[in-house]
């Protein structure tokens, strides 16, 4: 399903960069008709939003474009929250970050983007009532049979990595449905709602790392994502 995905992406994108860019070429060239101007920008705007899906995609596949460097989790968690807290319903973000280096090689923005996922979506759980989100970092060593509760998505391998866990106040979510949760498009709200928590699991594996979500019902849900730790300075 993941490499369906990525080639329906790539292909995809190479359309749309046919599109983009004839239409940029066509609105430089005509400008003494507002109603044609008018429509180029509409397509433009409407490729633009196309190609932010696509990129959400590729990330889905594990496969998207990264640029791998080695950057501190905390601070990536930093700029999420600050990203986070000016969107979504209102509620209070909780945040405890691990004094230990938390070195990750990666791709910092797609990271980021990861974490705003996870954060709007804990958000949206909650809902307007109100509740808390909260967000920890910490470094752990994982060995061998450490995770004897039941996980979704995927497992960790035994090694050290850097844990980002975000857990919400909500209603919580059935067994039957968080094991659907990391499914592109699932949504309990409505139809075709997006690859949010899709796209969260294919950042993570991409980087080699790994996601488990639990949660239990009328208490709350906690998504956790491993991300393997790097000695190298940030």
């Amino acid at each position: 399903m993941r490499r369906l995905a990525a080639g329906v992406a790539r292909n995809y994108s190479n359309i749309l960069t046919v599109v983009l860019g004839s239409a940029s070429l066509a609105l430089e060239q005509v400008t003494n008709d507002p109603s044609v101007t008018s429509a180029l920008r509409r397509i433009l705007r409407a490729c633009n939003r196309a190609a932010v899906l696509n990129r959400q995609l590729l990330a889905h596949s594990g496969q998207g474009l990264v640029a791998r460097r080695p950057c501190d989790v905390a601070e990536v968690v930093r700029e999420a929250v600050c990203a986070a807290a000016v969107t979504g319903p209102p509620r209070t973000l909780a945040v405890k970050l691990d004094l230990q280096p938390s070195v990750v090689i990666g791709d910092r923005a797609q990271l980021r983007q990861a974490v705003v996922n996870l954060l709007l979506n804990a958000s949206e759980a909650i809902g307007h009532e109100g509740g808390v989100v909260r967000i920890r970092t910490r470094v752990r060593e994982i060995a061998e049979g450490d995770l004897t509760t039941p996980v979704m998505a995927s497992v960790p391998s035994p090694g050290r990595y850097v844990l980002v866990d975000v857990t919400d106040t909500g209603p919580g979510i059935p067994p039957e449905v968080l094991s659907r949760v990391f499914e592109p498009f699932f949504s309990t709200k409505y139809a075709g709602r997006g690859l949010g928590l899709a796209e969260v699991l294919g950042v993570v594996r991409g980087h080699g790392g790994a996601v488990v979500a639990t949660s239990t019902v009328d208490v709350g849900t906690t998504v956790r994502i491993f991300l393997p730790t790097s000695a190298s300075p940030a």
